[in-house]
C-alpha cells in the first residue's frame, strides 16, 4: 500500500516538474515572441519616420528651386522690359532729332547709355540657357554699334550730323538689330514663368 502510494506521489511529483517546465517553455515562447513583435514594430516605426522625413525635404527642396526659378523669371522679364523702354526712348529722342534737328536730342539719347548698359549686364547675369545668352549677346552687339555710330554723329565735322546716318541708327541698328534681340530675351523668360506656373 505505501509502495503503492510511493509510486503515485513520484508520478505526480514527475507531472508537476513537467508542468512547470511546460509553462516556462510557453513563458520563453511568449516573451520571444513579444520581443519580436516589438522590434518588428519599431524597426516599420523608424522606416516610416525616415520615409515622412525624405519625402517632406524633397517637397521643400522641390519648393526652393521653384521660388528660385520664379524670382530669377520675374528679374529676368524687369530687365527685359527697362531695357526695351530705354530703347524706345532712344529712338523717340532720334525721331525727334530728325524732326526738329535739335541736336540735344541725340545728346539726350547717348546719356542714356550707362543706364542701358547696366540692365544689359543684369539680363547677362539673369540668363540660364545658351538661348537667352545668345540674345543678350546680340543686344550687347547692337547697342555697341548703335553708341559708337551715334557718338559719331554727335562729333560730326562741321557740328552738322548726318540725317541719313541717324536715320539709319533708327530704322536698322535699333529697329531691326535691337529690339527684335530685347523682345525674343522677354519672351522667353516669359515663356519659362508660364511653364513654372503650370507646374505649381
Amino acid at each position: 500500500m505505501q509502495s503503492f502510494r510511493r509510486i503515485k506521489e513520484s508520478r505526480m511529483a514527475i507531472f508537476r516538474r513537467r508542468g512547470q517546465e511546460s509553462d516556462t517553455s510557453l513563458g520563453s515562447s511568449r516573451m520571444w515572441l513579444q520581443d519580436k513583435i516589438v522590434l518588428q514594430s519599431t524597426v516599420i516605426a523608424v522606416f516610416l519616420l525616415i520615409l515622412g522625413a525624405s519625402g517632406a525635404w524633397y517637397v521643400l527642396r522641390l519648393q526652393h528651386q521653384h521660388s528660385e526659378i520664379l524670382d530669377s523669371n520675374v528679374a529676368s522679364i524687369r530687365t527685359a522690359e527697362e531695357i526695351e523702354i530705354i530703347i524706345r526712348e532712344m529712338r523717340h529722342e532720334l525721331e525727334q532729332f530728325r524732326l526738329t534737328q535739335d541736336r540735344s536730342r541725340l545728346e539726350q539719347a547717348l546719356q542714356k547709355k550707362q543706364d542701358l548698359e547696366s540692365w544689359v549686364a543684369q539680363a547677362h547675369a539673369l540668363s540660364r540657357s545658351e538661348s537667352e545668352e545668345a540674345f543678350v549677346a546680340e543686344i550687347r552687339r547692337g547697342l555697341d554699334e548703335f553708341f559708337r555710330e551715334l557718338g559719331q554723329e554727335i562729333e560730326a565735322s562741321g557740328g552738322s550730323p548726318s540725317m541719313d546716318g541717324v536715320q539709319r541708327l533708327v530704322e536698322d541698328t535699333l529697329t531691326q538689330q535691337v529690339l527684335p534681340n530685347a523682345h525674343q530675351y522677354l519672351k522667353i523668360n516669359e515663356q519659362e514663368l508660364q511653364n513654372s506656373n503650370e507646374h505649381l
